[in-house]
């Protein structure tokens, strides 16, 4: 513990944590439950990637714009508005029903608008803890923040599925408005002149960033790990979220519970493994670190189909999150490190938007394989992709190896 007491006591990154922990929470409860909703109102995989795609996409047309804002003016007003936003949205999908095709399409629509939100306040989060800490207390912060993620994803979890069990619509929605509500309440207690920017970027230079990506093309360990990223989230993360309510319709009878349950398992696995993660001291690149996570992570993905047990599909899970989780905190430390010059908010949320808009994809690629196998032969789809990522890692290793070679 004596590795986190330091972070956990710098006040700026207190109230940061608070309102990430918050926000983790009402991410979790709004993005499973829609998820759950959609597929059993219409009963069809391509209605969970188009909720999905509305949540997520939108990042990706946007991020590099918001990113330059975030390099212009105050950070933390920008997140404060961009959380009001979200809350309003989730009011009004209080009165929004799912009657129709048009009912459905202001749906999509306000969806559209809370996703756009997103790169504002992940942006703002890695520019703070950029700001605040230097390199080797990073990978602890970041550690924390996925620690703070899960925690609330598991909260979230137990919360849908039981808010599920009794009835869906206002019940979720009024929760979710209200805990973005209360993010903002937490950022507003940030001391913003302590955590603007000294040295503000021209507005147009923010804005288009061209220049600034020579940055990410110049530094072929920022490729490895970008593409690392790109599959792991089209195959694995993506994948997973398609093919589980699916996996708990074919295998534990519609269970809304055992869908929470096991939702929540990953992240008790990433939980423990972050905790880990912040105590040792790294003995090999970070890329080495992200690349070996996610090819452990392909491997045990290739078992999800093989499980008819909730026991053994729960130990399953844990596992795959203790694997899975020095890549999320390496990940994020690694491009903090690299990214830390002029339009630093640019590059993080670029590289962020990037890596968020493949989710959408992965989405759409396994709801178009289900499609095309049927819903009872989907363990084909999870042998094939974790043994595509597994692959790919291999690939990765070897052009480190190489490019260290040649340096």
């Amino acid at each position: 513990m004596n590795q986190y007491l330091p972070v956990l006591k710098n006040k700026k990154f207190g109230w940061l944590f608070l309102s990430i922990i918050i926000t983790n929470l009402a991410s979790s409860i709004a993005n499973l439950s829609l998820v759950w909703v959609a597929y059993h109102h219409f009963k069809s995989a391509w209605i969970i990637a188009l909720v999905i795609a509305a949540m997520q996409f939108p990042g990706f047309i946007i991020g590099p714009f918001i990113g330059g804002l975030l390099d212009r003016f105050n950070k933390i007003r920008l997140m404060i508005i961009a959380n009001l936003v979200r809350s309003a949205v989730f009011l009004l999908l209080i009165i929004t029903p799912l009657n129709n095709l048009a009912d459905l399409g202001l749906f999509l629509l306000l969806l559209i608008l809370s996703g756009a939100m997103i790169p504002l306040v992940r942006g703002g989060d890695a520019m703070v803890i950029q700001e605040i800490f230097s390199s080797s207390q990073r990978i602890v912060a970041n550690a924390l923040v996925t620690i703070a993620f899960d925690t609330a994803y598991i909260m979230g979890s137990l919360v849908t599925g039981l808010v599920l069990a009794i009835g869906y619509g206002v019940k979720i929605y009024v929760i979710v408005a209200g805990l973005y509500l209360c993010v903002a309440v937490a950022l507003k207690m940030l001391k913003l002149t302590e955590l603007t920017n000294a040295n503000q970027t021209n507005v147009r230079q923010a804005m288009t960033g061209l220049s600034t990506l020579k940055v990410i093309w110049r530094d072929k360990d920022t490729i490895v790990v970008l593409l690392m990223d790109f599959m792991w989230n089209m195959f694995l993360w993506a994948g997973i979220a398609v093919l589980m309510p699916i996996i708990v319709h074919n295998i534990f009878c519609d269970n809304a519970e055992i869908y929470g349950l096991l939702e929540a398992m990953t992240s008790v696995g990433i939980i423990l493994g972050s905790l880990l993660v912040g105590r040792f001291s790294k003995k090999v690149s970070l890329v080495h670190y992200v690349i070996f996570s996610i090819m452990g992570h392909g491997f045990l993905f290739m078992l999800i189909g093989l499980s008819q047990d909730v026991i053994f599909s729960a130990t399953l899970f844990i596992l795959i999150g203790l694997v899975a989780s020095p890549a999320l905190v390496y990940k994020a430390t690694f491009y903090q490190d690299v990214f830390n010059q002029v339009n630093r908010g640019f590059l993080l949320t670029f590289v962020g938007s990037i890596s968020a808009s493949i989710y959408p994809t992965g989405i759409a690629l396994t709801t178009l394989f289900v499609s095309l196998v049927g819903d009872k032969n989907i363990t084909i789809i999870l042998l094939s992709y974790g043994a595509l990522v597994v692959l790919m890692s291999t690939f990765a290793l070897l052009s480190v190896k190489r490019i260290k070679l040649r340096n």
